[in-house]
């Protein structure tokens, strides 16, 4: 049983990282000291818990979660109605266990007006993150199509892939995309969408920071695409050791943040612009991941410090790839001078090799016309 104190609501949080097969049972008592009936939304402040039962003394009276999402929620988090009349007090109990997502039990007791305006502001925040960052795949995406640089293609397919695991992870997903029969597949596959992120992010580093010139770097990055496949395909079909299947892609990126770092001390000029963004990508991952494997128990998805990180991150790493245009500019501005510096060189040469055999052919003309003259007056004096 876990005592839950209201009054400090940001301090009622235990966090069980992932915990498959476990069951969390919560008591807590509420008190109406007010002189009229009273009614509040009391907030389950986790969106990846699967199933939350809520009783009063042996009776049933809610059912949330992830896989039993009321149709009717427009809300973020689970929630239920606490009713309750003039000094009336009510003990619940409250059933909470999650399939394959992390457990993190966080109770929130609020008045209609400031839950709502807390959510509102919430989903605001979100949609505008959402927005910045699908607008920056398309920026990305048009010019991909304009320059055919492969490097575009993988930095826009990592947005997406990204955009679609928050989605999933702030619970944007399973309010406006997708239904509870949806997520139980998508919760099935959960490693896919954990993985495919790093896996483009992987080759857009190997593109654009050109690692096959860092030969031993390049075969252990390519050992590691090879690692987080298997490891989707692994966790797709076993539960065993699911609670480490963020291991691997949490090391990938490590691993990318090492890459870009290597290649900034090896004066690579496309890792200097990068290098911020990759210590974001890091920080933000690892924040999700201590956050939801229970590691640290501070909230801090108040702080939207995970957001600002992704956006700061796309912001950086598509001044990158604008610059990276700049610079196959340059490059290719160089070569046509070269072509059009080598196109005049050879002029030059061409025509001083012409004007050279036309000089021997006046000269090999005048020899033999000396020499016609002298046939001519040798046969006219033998005649």
């Amino acid at each position: 049983n876990n005592q839950v104190n209201f009054e400090d609501t940001n301090n009622t949080i235990k966090k069980f990282g992932y915990s498959p097969n476990f069951k969390v049972w919560v008591k807590f008592t509420i008190h109406n000291n007010e002189n009229k009936a009273i009614s509040k939304i009391l907030e389950f402040d986790n969106p990846l818990v699967t199933d939350i039962l809520l009783y009063e003394s042996n009776k049933l009276i809610g059912k949330e979660g992830l896989l039993n999402k009321k149709v009717e929620r427009k809300t973020i988090n689970p929630t239920f109605l606490i009713n309750l009349d003039k000094d009336e007090i009510k003990t619940y109990y409250m059933e909470v266990f999650s399939k394959k997502t992390s457990l993190t039990l966080k109770l929130n007791l609020y008045s209609y007006d400031d839950f709502y305006s807390k959510e509102i502001f919430h989903q605001i925040i979100l949609s505008l993150f959402f927005g910045a960052m699908i607008i920056l795949a398309l920026y990305n995406l048009s010019i991909y199509f304009m320059i055919k640089d492969i490097s575009y293609f993988y930095y826009v397919a990592y947005i997406v892939t990204l955009v679609l695991h928050h989605l999933l992870y702030v619970g944007f997903g399973s309010l406006y995309i997708f239904n509870s029969f949806l997520m139980s597949y998508i919760i099935d596959y959960a490693a896919i969408f954990v993985s495919l992120p790093v896996i483009f992010l992987s080759l857009f580093s190997k593109s654009f920071l050109q690692t096959v010139q860092y030969r031993k770097i390049n075969i252990a990055l390519n050992s590691l695409l090879v690692i987080l496949v298997l490891s989707v395909l692994f966790f797709i079909f076993t539960d065993y050791f699911a609670k480490y299947r963020n291991v691997i892609p949490i090391s990938g990126m490590a691993y990318l943040f090492f890459i870009t770092l290597y290649s900034f001390f090896k004066k690579n000029n496309q890792a200097k612009l990068i290098l911020f963004g990759f210590s974001a990508i890091l920080f933000a991952g690892l924040m999700m991941y201590l956050s939801a494997a229970g590691i640290i128990g501070v909230d801090l998805s108040s702080y939207y410090l995970v957001e600002i990180s992704f956006v700061l991150e796309a912001l950086v790493f598509s001044i990158a790839l604008a610059n990276r245009i700049k610079r196959l500019q340059e490059e290719r501005n160089k070569i046509q001078t070269k072509l059009i510096e080598e196109q005049k060189d050879n002029e030059v040469k061409l025509n001083t090799l012409v004007a050279k055999k036309t000089n021997n052919l006046e000269i090999a003309l005048q020899e033999k016309e000396v020499l016609l003259r002298e046939l001519n007056h040798r046969v006219k004096n033998n005649m």
